[in-house]
């Protein structure tokens, strides 16, 4: 693991997420599969009563009609990582997804996380914790 974890992760389900994956990308397409990578994600975490905050799925909306009424502009990246502290102060630990160590974004989130001594995971250590929680391990 990322952190040293300890409260809470008996019951992983009892704390509130911030789930970081990677958003930018050189095209439109990219970014639409990155935003679709992370719903399939989220989809699962769902399935295992896992509470998050996803600024990539539950953002994107918001950035695309902004963009499109000219009020947002595509380079405002600073703009949301100010947006998203308020939920980086307000949840438990830190979700990485898949891709995490070349986005910008995430690198920061991740030591937001590090540096408030809340627990950061990988996508995949989450499962397995989930796995071993829940079939006794």
């Amino acid at each position: 693991m990322t952190a040293d974890i300890e409260i809470g992760m008996d019951c992983p389900e009892a704390l509130l997420w911030y789930l970081a994956h990677p958003y930018t990308a050189p095209t439109p397409e990219g970014v639409e599969k990155n935003v679709f990578k992370c719903t399939e994600i989220a989809v699962e975490l769902f399935n295992h009563g896992i509470r998050y905050y996803a600024p990539v799925i539950m953002t994107h909306p918001i950035h695309m009609l902004g963009v499109e009424k000219g009020v947002i502009h595509g380079s405002e990246w600073q703009g949301w990582m100010d947006f998203d502290e308020a939920f980086i102060q307000k949840c438990d630990g830190l979700i990485l997804c898949p891709g995490w160590e070349g986005s910008r974004g995430c690198c920061q989130e991740r030591q937001h996380f590090l540096d408030s001594d809340k627990p950061v995971l990988e996508l995949t250590e989450l499962l397995l914790l989930l796995e071993q929680v829940y079939d006794g391990g």
